[in-house]
């Protein structure tokens, strides 16, 4: 093989891996974009992301073509553990999952101070370390321990107001 065709073949292995890598990035945001889209306020609606759920949805069903189906809100504030991880060159960024006013949101340092990402804008390494450092699994793990012992909370006062209630 002459070093132009070696040369050439190289360069096109190149241009096809970038471009898989590049299809497999957005892919993978894609995915991750309709995950973080669950989440957010009640009146909101998954499909469309209209807010009109009574005039909209309810009224003219045939315009919206779907039913109204609801996002799942976040009712305690909570942040997640830090995660440092490295560029891929010689600096770390660090960055974390809360759940603020019924979102998930994730927010990444910029020097000290942590500041709100969009998900469809997180550089591809963020999107990659979120899935293999299972962040999100651990991130909702916590979050459910939280609102079950919130729930069980909830449940011992009702049952203490009943009482009173029935001292009535």
């Amino acid at each position: 093989m002459s070093d132009s065709n070696y040369l050439e073949n190289l360069f096109n292995l190149i241009v096809k891996s970038e471009q898989e890598i590049s299809y497999q990035v957005d892919y993978l945001r894609k995915n991750l974009s309709r995950f973080f889209n669950l989440f957010g306020d009640r009146d909101q609606c998954l499909v469309c992301g209209n807010k009109d759920y009574y005039s909209g949805h309810l009224l003219n069903k045939e315009l919206f073509g779907h039913r109204f189906v609801q996002k799942l809100y976040l009712s305690i504030e909570m942040t997640g553990e830090e995660v440092t991880v490295s560029d891929g060159g010689y600096s770390k960024v660090t960055y974390f999952l809360k759940s603020k006013n019924g979102r998930l949101l994730v927010y990444v340092y910029i020097g000290n101070v942590p500041y709100e990402r969009d998900i469809n804008d997180l550089e591809p390494f963020l999107l990659r370390s979120m899935v293999e450092n299972e962040v999100i699994l651990k991130f909702l793990k916590q979050y459910t321990d939280t609102v079950s012992k919130r729930k069980t909370e909830y449940s011992r006062l009702v049952k203490i107001t009943e009482k009173l209630n029935e001292l009535l």
